[in-house]
């Protein structure tokens, strides 16, 4: 396996740092939320502009799924490891609950049938991802469907 060169390491782990910040400030549009924290915080710890339009490319190409280099491959596997993770159904438990609180509501059937189609249709792309995939997607969903009420299902 090809490794990236250590300026790309950097901007890759700025951006898996910043990746989710916007999510502090607000849902209905965190990507640009998470642009402007990266713009505020990045330069008071002497990055560059260069360097903070790459860190906001990497993140750009993560919330529209666009894969574009080696960093975005590893960027996309870490955004969707928990697909891949025992603790999964609690965790989806957990983003189910806050998108209600922030008004985003879904049925328990349409969360389910997200979810579904999430875990159905996601594949790793990295060798890592792939390995580090503890709970296969058969068994993911199996769990999903006992914890849910017969009624979601």
């Amino acid at each position: 396996t090809q490794k990236l060169p250590e300026e790309d390491i950097v901007i890759l782990k700025l951006a898996s740092l910043m990746l989710y910040t916007g999510y502090i400030h607000t849902h209905d549009s965190p990507l640009e939320a998470c642009f402007s924290t990266t713009e505020e915080i990045l330069p008071r710890y002497g990055f560059d502009l260069e360097s903070i339009n790459e860190v906001k490319k990497l993140i750009q190409n993560s919330f529209s799924n666009k894969l574009e280099s080696k960093a975005d491959t590893i960027l996309h596997d870490s955004r969707y490891d928990y697909l891949g993770r025992v603790d999964y159904p609690k965790l989806t438990e957990k983003l189910l609950r806050e998108e209600s609180e922030y008004g985003k509501s879904h049925s328990q059937k349409e969360w389910l049938d997200i979810q579904m189609k999430l875990l159905t249709e996601h594949e790793f792309i990295t060798g890592t991802g792939r390995l580090l995939r503890s709970v296969q997607v058969e068994e993911q969903i199996a769990s999903l469907m006992e914890d849910q009420p017969p009624s979601a299902q």
